[in-house]
Formats: C-alpha cells, structure tokens, sequence
C-alpha cells in the first residue's frame, strides 16, 4: 500500500463547521437615521452661523460700516482662441533657437498677437496660462526647462529630436 501523503490526509479529515454569517451591525434603517440626524445637526449649525453674522452685520452697520458683500472677481478673460497661446509659445521659440524665460516669450506673443506687452494684468495673466501650457508641452516631450528647476525662474527650450 502506498504511503498516504498529506494531500489525501488533508481530503480524510472532518472540515470544521463554518462559521455563522453575523448580520452587519446596522440595517440600512438605521444608517438612514444616522445621516438624518446628522443632515438635522447640520442645518441646525447654518442656523446660528447665520444668525451670527446677521448680529455681526447689524453691529457693524450701527457703528457707521458700510457692507457690500463679498469682493467681486472680475476677471478678464485672455485674447486666445483654442490652442492659440501653446502653439504661439512654440513657435517663439523656434524663432529664437536658444532657452528663453517665460516673460520674454510672453512679451513677444502678446506684441505679435497686437496687445499692449506693458498691460501689467493681461501680462501676468498671460504668463500663468503660458507656464501652464509650457509644463504640459514639457509632460508631452516638445518642450524642457532649462536652468533652474521651478517653472517660475526657468528657461524654456525645445527638446531636439
């Protein structure tokens, strides 16, 4: 008779009893009350939120401030068409064959599209568009920093083939 090994004692033996299944702890009631009462606790805190700053509004008007709500943004939005601002990027810096600073590539955009390079808004608002459209050229193989290693103070270069 052959020797048994431990695979076909393993088939021999009595498999234990399974365990029962616990039911979760909470039924699906119960975690609907839980976020009901939660939904309850938090309406109930915008509540005396606001009823705090009416108070402090109130005050604040007696004593002679003059409240206009919240700041308004007003921002302008930027002279480019889809696509427009990278492939100008791009096509500085083919013309200037060497590593340019993001400032100077936006100068020569903005003055080649006609706008004012000295418009000290549009400019700053053009140069973070153009960083942004340089760091996907730069994830996309097109375009490398040179120089310094944050996009603010580096260089920007075409990748050779």
């Amino acid at each position: 008779m052959p020797k048994a090994t431990q695979f076909d004692l393993a088939l021999t033996r009595a498999r234990p009893t399974p365990k029962p299944v616990k039911p979760p702890p909470r039924s699906i009631q119960a975690a609907g009350a839980v976020l009901a009462k939660r939904r309850y606790r938090l309406y109930h805190l915008i509540e005396r939120t606001q009823a705090t700053i009416a108070e402090i509004e109130a005050e604040l008007r007696s004593r002679g401030a003059v409240l206009n709500g919240p700041p308004k943004r007003y921002e302008r939005t930027l002279p480019f068409k889809h696509n427009e601002l990278p492939r100008l990027c791009l096509n500085i810096l083919r013309v200037t064959r060497r590593p340019t600073h993001i400032r100077e590539i936006v100068a020569k955009v903005l003055r080649d599209k006609g706008l004012d390079p000295l418009d000290r808004a549009l400019a700053d608002a053009t140069v973070h568009r153009a960083r942004d459209c340089m760091l996907h050229l730069r994830r996309k193989g097109v375009a490398a920093m040179v120089g310094a290693l944050h996009s603010k103070s580096a260089k920007w270069a075409l990748v050779d083939d």
